[in-house]
């Protein structure tokens, strides 16, 4: 599983053309056909951590705010029961969203 750091220099990674790379990833994933295995690796990777699917809300959130949280993880935990990866994977897909929450609170969401 590819770490979506490892693409662009630090600081470089929110720059038109990560978002051009990962709007091209979606689209070969989802509409078009033929895409790698990086592209495969950049909508799963996206996808965990704009979900938050390995993040846990705080105790004290908002009833509303916990709710749609919850919703978003259910997406990705749908995603991942249909996909039935290897640990293996799964631990790297963890890995790769949370180094990207990192990343987004360092440089800002792609």
């Amino acid at each position: 599983m590819i770490r979506l750091r490892a693409l662009f220099a630090c600081g470089l990674r929110r720059s038109a053309a990560a978002r051009l790379l990962l709007a091209g990833a979606y689209k070969r994933v989802l509409v078009a056909g033929g895409a790698t295995q990086m592209d495969r690796d950049l909508v799963l990777t996206d996808l965990a951590n704009s979900t938050g699917y390995y993040r846990v809300s705080p105790a004290d959130t908002p009833e509303a705010e916990l709710r749609f949280a919850e919703g978003k993880r259910f997406v990705m935990a749908r995603i991942l029961h249909h996909l039935r990866m290897p640990r293996e994977l799964q631990q790297q897909l963890e890995d790769a969203a949370r180094q990207e929450q990192l990343t987004n609170t360092e440089e800002g969401d792609l």
